[in-house]
Parts: structure tokens; sequence; C-alpha cells
């Protein structure tokens, strides 16, 4: 039944949401990639101030900004689909993770209640900053579902060999 279970929690609940904090840490680095070109090449540079200058080194900032906010969108996506697998699975999932979990539902919903699909905040910022700040994907519940994860195959690999 120990092997049973566990294959359970790693097909359905921890492997699946493994899968996707790792695509979510990949989208957080390029994101992270894109702002430090940005920073560097057109952060503190002196252009010239003619109007087709600026407005070339604008849409540069622009589309670089845009590209950049797709993959933290991506990471809203796979927010998305990680939400789906505990709605479905969280039976599976062990009681010290109960509480990291329901952390990740408030961010969750927090985000999707308190944040405009434009990005821009809907919550008066001095009621924000009382509530708290929102995370699109905690670094702590990332590094605890992979610590979880790898843990949980070591284990059903010492049941099944």
């Amino acid at each position: 039944r120990k092997r049973d279970r566990l294959y359970s929690q790693l097909t359905l609940l921890y492997g699946p949401v493994y899968y996707f904090i790792m695509q979510n840490k990949k989208l957080f680095e390029l994101n992270k990639k894109f702002h430090e070109a940005y920073d560097k090449e057109l952060k503190g540079k002196n252009w010239a101030q003619d109007e087709q200058t600026q407005k070339a080194v604008g849409e540069i900032a622009d589309t670089t900004l845009r590209l950049a906010n797709e993959y933290v969108h991506g990471v809203v996506r796979n927010n998305e689909k990680i939400k789906e697998i505990l709605d479905q699975h969280f039976g599976l999932c062990d009681p010290g993770d109960i509480d990291s979990f329901n952390l990740f539902f408030e961010h969750y919903v927090r985000y999707k209640t308190e944040i405009e699909e434009s990005g821009k905040l809907k919550t008066p910022l001095g009621i924000y900053r009382h509530v708290g700040d929102i995370s699109f994907s905690r670094p702590e519940f990332m590094q605890q579902i992979e610590e979880r994860c790898r843990a949980k195959q070591r284990e059903y690999l010492k049941l099944t060999s």
C-alpha cells in the first residue's frame, strides 16, 4: 500500500506540481535575463534627444519589457495548472505540506482577485501594504516541492528495486 500511495503521490500530485515549478524557475530566469539585458543595453545611456532616437529607444524598451513580462505570464498560467492539480489530488498531500499548499492558494487567489489583467494592482496601496505582498511563486514553496518530490522518488525506488 505504501508503494501504491507513493506512486499516486508522484504521478498525480508531487511530480506534476514539480514539473510546473521547474518550468516556473526557467521562466523566472528568462525574465531576469531580459531585465539584465534591458539594464545593460538601455538604462543609464546618454541617448540623443531627437524625436527619432527617443522613439526607437522607447520601442526597444517597450518590446524588451513586454517580452520579459510574457515569461511572468507563463508562470501565472502554470500556477493555474498547479491549482487544478491541487484541486483534484489534494488528498495525496503529506500533512507537512498542507500549510505550504494553502499559502500557494492564498497567493494564487489574491493574484486572481487583486491584479487586473493588465497587471495593475486593484488593491489600494496602503491596504496592500497591510495585507502583504503577492508572490507569483514563492522560492520556499518551489524548493520544498522539489525536495519533497526528489525524496519521494528515492523512497519509491527503494521500494521497487
